[in-house]
């Protein structure tokens, strides 16, 4: 027994270095470990920031790319514009040379044949003679033809109540007799002419016949069209048109309301909107003594008012 101890005690030291060995080697490996996983965090990291420096530049990139983009379309618009007022100008500075050009030959051809008296005293005069006196009386009896005309084709126009203003607004009425015929009749008459006039070639898209009460035989339609001014090879001026139909028949009667007008017109190269209320009334179109059309809101009172005379025209023939 005792010799197992003393053999015993003897191991003790072996054993406890063992121990020892092994602790240090686990320690080792943990370390080692850490070390790794730090290197791999710090690895991801800096990937992770250089991924994010790499958006941030690919973003700047793109950013000032659309800036240089917007800044080329803009200068090519500016060049454009710029291009067009050269043109512009260049035309305005022909047409004035040419009318210089016939002026001073319209002025040679009158003076051609004429004699300068001697430059010697005053007592030379130009005297008045009978053709003259002829000719000045004419030019103002044509002047005054051309001016009495001009308020004669213009009177329609000019009229009171030639643009009716209802409640605050424009609103036309008219009223068609048709004896004999029923409802119904005046019902399936309006309605066929109005879906026609729909599909008229100025007519747009936004042209329709809308809503309808065949019970109360009412029809209610929108229109969109173009209203030309004037227009020949080299221009056209025009103006999209709209407006309301209501129409109600009876027996021998069709009512109908003529609203809701305005225009969309293209001023240099944009589109303008204009309420019928605020263009085409007396206060806007008339000048102050009532006595003629001012030159552009007139212009679209005397065709609104064409327009409408005609579509009421062919309403009552559409009924006969």
């Amino acid at each position: 027994m005792k010799k197992i101890l003393m053999i015993g005690m003897m191991c003790l030291p072996l054993t406890m270095m063992a121990q020892t060995e092994i602790t240090k080697s686990q320690t080792d490996r943990v370390a080692e470990l850490q070390a790794e996983a730090a290197a791999k965090a710090k690895a991801a990291q800096e990937a992770a920031e250089a991924a994010q420096k790499a958006a941030r530049e690919a973003q700047e990139a793109a950013e000032k790319a659309a800036i240089e983009a917007r800044k080329a379309e803009q200068a090519e618009l500016e060049q454009t514009k710029k291009a067009q007022q050269e043109a512009k100008k260049a035309e305005e500075a022909r047409k004035a040379e040419e009318a210089k050009k016939a002026e001073e030959t319209k002025k040679a051809e009158e003076t051609k044949d004429t004699w300068t008296a001697p430059a010697t005293n005053n007592e030379w005069v130009v005297p008045e003679t009978k053709k003259e006196v002829t000719t000045n009386v004419t030019q103002k009896q044509a002047k005054a033809k051309e001016k009495a005309e001009k308020l004669e084709k213009n009177a329609p126009y000019l009229v009171d109540n030639a643009v009716p203003v209802i409640d605050g607004e424009v609103q036309w009425t008219h009223h068609i007799s048709a004896p004999g015929k029923s409802a119904k009749q005046l019902y399936d008459a309006m309605f066929t002419f109005l879906d026609n006039m729909t599909h008229e070639e100025n007519q747009l898209e936004r042209s329709k016949v809308a809503i309808v009460n065949e019970k109360k035989h009412s029809i209610a339609a929108t229109f969109q069209e173009w209203l030309v001014f004037s227009q020949n090879f080299i221009s056209l001026d025009r103006t999209k048109l709209s407006y309301v139909l209501q129409v109600n028949c009876t027996d021998g009667n069709v009512d109908v309301i003529m609203s809701r007008v305005s225009y969309i017109y293209e001023v240099a190269g944009k589109p303008e909107n204009y309420k019928a209320e605020e263009w085409i009334t007396d206060k806007y179109a008339v000048n102050k003594k009532h006595t003629k059309l001012l030159p552009i809101s007139g212009k679209f009172r005397r065709k609104t008012i064409d327009r409408k005379n005609e579509v009421f025209k062919n309403m009552e023939e559409a009924v006969k």
